[in-house]
């Protein structure tokens, strides 16, 4: 049996305990949403160069960089509703 160090019996599953339950589950989507928030910030100033080199040379649209700048505050506003959604939904279920 395994055991750790001050010598207490380690058991890795509780027979009998739903571990699936809403606040679990609730603490996963708001985890989620947390990192989609803060990956969507860091990935937007990254991707918007290939943004418009597909606009402009897949497409044929007359764009440059500066036509996608607005898309970098947008996703800060979204980030201003959907953060806290996701610290509330992790703080209140998470325990």
């Amino acid at each position: 049996m395994n055991t750790s160090i001050n010598s207490r019996p380690i058991n890795p599953q509780v027979e009998g305990k739903n571990k699936l339950t809403w606040p679990a589950i609730l603490t996963l989507v708001g985890a989620w949403v947390v990192q989609l928030i803060i990956g969507a910030q860091l990935a937007m100033g990254n991707i918007s160069v290939y943004f418009t080199s597909y606009y402009k040379l897949s497409l044929g649209y007359d764009v440059n960089s500066d036509t996608f700048y607005p898309m970098q505050p947008m996703i800060v506003l979204f980030a201003a509703f959907f953060f806290p959604l996701g610290n509330t939904l992790i703080d209140r279920c998470g325990g």
